[in-house]
């Protein structure tokens, strides 16, 4: 034990211990959206980055105790860049005078001043290592704690018989051996909304009701966000009927109240106490994986966990917390801006050695081809024999956008209304596609139900496109403001002989900020 207070003493290991930290923080802050693997990439990048301007300081300036504040001062500037700037951002009189390249300075000017200071106090540091030493020791710690603490509080719950005990009627009648297909379209808004980015959506609606489907005019989402609209769909209730209070922020509700009612549906559970087999595919969020389904289609299910997609979204997240953000930010900027910005030869130089796109190409070429998958194996599920329950949740129509309008590969992306529209020209074309299969291989004519969760448009959130294939009749219970709380309600009482009651159309609207401060929406998105 002395042996170990003495190392600790005089080993200064404060630099690792602050890229250790930097990293769990941010996974800890994500952790509803992000599993525990992906961090060991960013995190070994985070430390050789480290590791190597502490051994080259220690070799120039020959005094580790010297070599490890400096190091971990630059670590602090440099791997928490982004964190900072995003604080800038979110405070009004900040923004308007601290950009990038302005906040750039500010940290060199710290950094030397930092410096001055070690050396001229270079005989006197071992306190201030110790400090440091311990003062981390205690960060991650604490951090680790939470998580584990968030973990043992939040057990997986099988919230099947829950749920079954709050419906007050059941479906157990099985009518025609159809297939039932539920396919989200994250982020595609209505055919109205779509207009504010001039484009003209009436020719997929046209082909779609000359497939037979339905389009609800004025269809709106219930909720403004996707946790909260699946876990209501897939349940066919309100969040405050499932027990789900309207009370707390968006960082507590993901695996605490709302995963679970995802992953363990009622509405799955029906289909399957039917003799239905459940079909789903991975989604880019772990918490609407149903990965126990019966089928269940992962594009990078034989893939490293240091080579998955996963693993390149954390890396560039992380990227985007620290000095890094510099490079990813440099091709947002058009070249007539730079003499408008203090370091217009860093943003020139960022562009021309490390293009943001070269950078992360490996990530985004990965998102297409995830997307691409989906399309693909969406449209073999009917050669599956059986009667089946397809949960499709697809992020075609969502961020990066990756998708020219003909379905090759957008290069730059373009994250802006452009590049949205493109990627919803590409999936109209591929769902009609996949309908039209799906269509001709079913031996009883399928259900089939295209949802959003909610819009791409910030302020219409809750305007979604919503399009039934509802055979023998079932078109003839849609009405014009039909909400995805009473889409299944509507199938179990007409397919499958149930007695479910239609619930009120209400969609509740709220921000990212305020996500269950609701306001009730009208159909046509006024306040009652």
């Amino acid at each position: 034990m002395e042996q170990i207070r003495k190392i600790y003493n005089r080993v200064p290991v404060h630099p690792l211990l602050i890229s250790l930290y930097l990293v769990l923080f941010l996974w800890t802050t994500n952790i509803d959206e992000i599993l525990f693997f992906v961090i060991f990439t960013s995190l070994a990048y985070s430390l050789v980055f480290v590791l190597s301007i502490y051994l080259i300081t220690c070799l120039i300036l020959r005094n580790c105790q010297q070599a490890a504040l400096i190091t971990s001062l630059i670590a602090i500037l440099a791997l928490s860049y982004g964190h900072v700037y995003n604080f800038i951002l979110e405070q009004e009189f900040l923004s308007a005078h601290i950009g990038y390249y302005r906040l750039l300075a500010i940290c060199l000017f710290i950094l030397i001043i930092g410096v001055i200071f070690i050396w001229k106090y270079r005989k006197s540091l071992q306190a201030a290592n110790r400090i440091l030493n311990f003062t981390f020791f205690v960060l991650i710690a604490i951090t680790l704690g939470q998580a584990a603490l968030h973990f043992l509080s939040n057990p997986p719950v099988n919230m099947q018989s829950v749920q079954t005990e709050k419906m007050q009627n059941d479906s157990t009648q099985i009518g025609l051996d159809r297939d039932v297909y539920y396919i989200i379209l994250d982020s595609y808004s209505r055919e109205d909304i779509l207009a504010y980015f001039n484009f003209d959506n009436s020719a997929f609606i046209h082909e779609l009701k000359e497939l037979g489907f339905v389009i609800p005019e004025c269809t709106q989402s219930n909720y403004s966000f996707t946790a909260q609209s699946m876990a209501s769909s897939l349940n066919m209730n309100y969040l405050t009927e499932l027990s789900i209070p309207l009370n707390k922020n968006w960082e507590e509700l993901v695996i605490q109240d709302l995963s679970p009612f995802i992953k363990n549906n009622l509405i799955r559970k029906m289909f399957e106490d039917m003799g239905y087999q459940t079909v789903t595919f991975k989604t880019v969020y772990p918490y609407l994986n149903i990965d126990d389904a019966d089928f269940y289609y992962d594009f990078e299910q034989s893939v490293e966990f240091y080579d998955k997609l996963e693993t390149d979204n954390f890396q560039y997240l992380f990227a985007n917390t620290t000095i890094l953000r510099l490079l990813i930010e440099a091709d947002f900027l058009p070249d007539d801006q730079y003499e408008n910005n203090t370091f217009p030869g860093i943003i020139r130089l960022a562009k021309l050695l490390i293009p943001k796109d070269d950078l992360f190409s490996e990530r985004l070429f990965k998102v297409y081809e995830q997307n691409q998958y989906n399309f693909d194996q969406l449209e073999e599920i009917p050669n599956i024999p059986g009667s089946k329950f397809v949960y499709a949740h697809l992020f075609s129509t969502h961020q990066p956008f990756v998708f020219t309008a003909d379905g090759q590969v957008r290069w730059p992306v373009l994250e802006n209304n452009e590049g949205y529209v493109s990627q919803v020209i590409y999936t109209n074309q591929r769902i009609l596609e996949i309908v039209e299969t799906i269509l001709e291989e079913s031996n009883v004519p399928p259900v089939i139900i295209i949802q959003s969760d909610h819009s791409y448009k910030g302020s219409e959130r809750n305007k979604i496109l919503n399009a039934f294939h509802l055979p023998d009749g079932g078109a003839e219970n849609i009405p014009p403001d039909l909400t995805p709380v009473n889409t299944f309600r509507i199938i179990f009482n007409h397919y499958f002989g149930g007695n479910f009651d239609l619930l009120p159309n209400i969609a509740y609207a709220s921000s990212k900020e305020n996500t269950y401060d609701v306001i009730p929406k009208s159909c046509v998105g006024t306040t009652p």
